[in-house]
């Protein structure tokens, strides 16, 4: 955090330095599954692409609703 920019601007930037990472490794993971081709690795749990997909999408849904509430939500001047 620095002066300059004030203790209000703290937890927006620390929201988004964190929510930036989790949507572009999400992304990633599902582009590399997709582009290498490659057969899913036969587990316990049966997860074919539908379900690591549904599995990401659910991570970044999970990471973008406390940012956007909290960037929602944060106090602003003259307002109450």
């Amino acid at each position: 955090m620095t002066l300059a920019a004030g203790p209000d601007l703290a937890l927006p930037r620390l929201a988004m330095d964190a929510w930036l990472p989790t949507v572009g490794v999400s992304v990633a993971a599902l582009a590399v599954r997709v582009i290498s081709g490659a057969p899913p690795l036969p587990n316990r749990f049966s997860l074919g692409d539908a379900a690591a997909a549904a599995i990401g999408l659910r991570q970044v849904v999970t990471a973008t609703i406390p940012v956007s509430i909290g960037l929602w939500l944060r106090p602003r001047e003259g307002r109450r």
